[in-house]
C-alpha cells in the first residue's frame, strides 16, 4: 500500500524526465538523487536537490551508509486535504506538496530544514527502523535531533533562526545548550 502510495504521488506524465534531464538529477556516493517536478518548477526541484544531496552525504556519514542506490524528490500535488497539506517521506522517496514551493528555501527558514529532515528518515524509520504507525514519535524524534545536528554542524550561523523556526508554536523558546 505504501509503494501504491508513493506512486500515485509521484507520477505525472507532465514531469520533467530526470532520466533524460542531466539538470534534474544529483549523484552521492553510490545514490543517484532524481527530482520529479513539473517544468515550471524545475528551479523549485533543483533546489530540493542541492538541499538533499549534502544532508545525504552528512547522514552517511553519521549513521551509515544510505543501502539503496536511488533516492526521489517529487513534489505533490494531491493533496486537497488540509490534513495532508505536509511533506511525506518512504522508504527511497520524499514528496513536497507543491503549494510548498512558493515559500522558498531560505536559510533558518522551515521550509530550509523540512528536505534535510525529510532525507533523515532514510534512515530514522527506514533504515535504523522502528514501527512508524505505533511509535511515531521514535522516528520523528531522532530525525529532529539529528536534523538539528546537522544545521548546528553545517550552518552554525543558522542555527539560532532555524530554531525559532521550528519551534514558533513551542511553549518554550530556549533551545537546547551547544
Amino acid at each position: 500500500e505504501e509503494q501504491v502510495l508513493a506512486v500515485h504521488y509521484g507520477s505525472c506524465p507532465r514531469f520533467i524526465n530526470p532520466y533524460g534531464n542531466a539538470s534534474m538529477t544529483r549523484q552521492e556516493g553510490n545514490v543517484k538523487m532524481l527530482a520529479f517536478y513539473v517544468p515550471g518548477h524545475r528551479a523549485a526541484g533543483q533546489r530540493q536537490l542541492d538541499l538533499t544531496e549534502p544532508a545525504m552525504a552528512w547522514f552517511s556519514r553519521q549513521i551509515g551508509d544510505y543501502p539503496f542506490d536511488t533516492y526521489t524528490i517529487a513534489e505533490m500535488g494531491v493533496p486537497l486535504e488540509r490534513t495532508d497539506n505536509y511533506a511525506q517521506e518512504y522508504p527511497m522517496a520524499y514528496f513536497i506538496p507543491s503549494q510548498w514551493l512558493d515559500f522558498g528555501t531560505s536559510p533558518g527558514n522551515w521550509t530550509w530544514y523540512t528536505p534535510v529532515h525529510e532525507v533523515g528518515h532514510q534512515w530514522f524509520y527506514s533504515t535504523v527502523g522502528n514501527n512508524q504507525l505505533t511509535d511515531p514519535w521514535l522516528d520523528e524524534a531522532m530525525t529532529t535531533y539529528m536534523r538539528t545536528e546537522y544545521v548546528r554542524a553545517n550552518f552554525p550561523s543558522e542555527y539560532d533562526a532555524s530554531y525559532q523556526a521550528k519551534t514558533a508554536n513551542a511553549t518554550t523558546s530556549r533551545p537546547p545548550a551547544r
